[in-house]
């Protein structure tokens, strides 16, 4: 799922018929019951997507310190014109790597849908409140 998908669910879903809060209330449990599955997913997306980044910088760190392998030959990794990069000179090499690049972006994204995930939970879980003050005031200003 996409941040804009999960911004238009939550555009569509945000809203409150105010003539029929009873029914907005009650409608809360199933909301959260819907965005928090989405946060979860989300969010274990977000932490495979750590992990896979830890495995390829890894194996990032051993191709620019120790030359390629099999593997790395296997899948087109090459080499700079320098060769062997020594460890201090690394960081250079490592924030330009375009497959590394790519997965932070990916993790940057995944950790903005999670953020937003979470923030919708927590509104979620504060629209019961919202609507017992709109019923409150509704009450208070027809004078019951």
């Amino acid at each position: 799922m996409t941040l804009d998908e999960i911004l238009e669910l939550w555009s569509e879903d945000s809203t409150v018929d105010k003539t029929e809060l009873g029914e907005e209330s009650l409608k809360t449990i199933s909301l959260h019951s819907k965005y928090i599955s989405l946060y979860k997913k989300e969010k274990l997306v977000f932490i495979k997507l750590k992990k896979e980044y830890a495995k390829l910088y890894l194996e990032k760190f051993e191709f620019y310190t120790q030359g390629p392998s099999k593997e790395t030959k296997d899948l087109g990794w090459e080499m700079p014109a320098i060769g062997a990069i020594i460890k201090t000179n690394l960081p250079i090499y490592i924030d330009a790597d375009k497959e590394l690049v790519d997965a932070n972006l990916r993790i940057a994204m995944a950790q903005e849908k999670v953020d937003l995930l979470q923030d919708i939970v927590k509104e979620v879980q504060n629209r019961r409140w919202a609507i017992r003050a709109a019923i409150d005031w509704n009450k208070w200003i027809s004078g019951g």
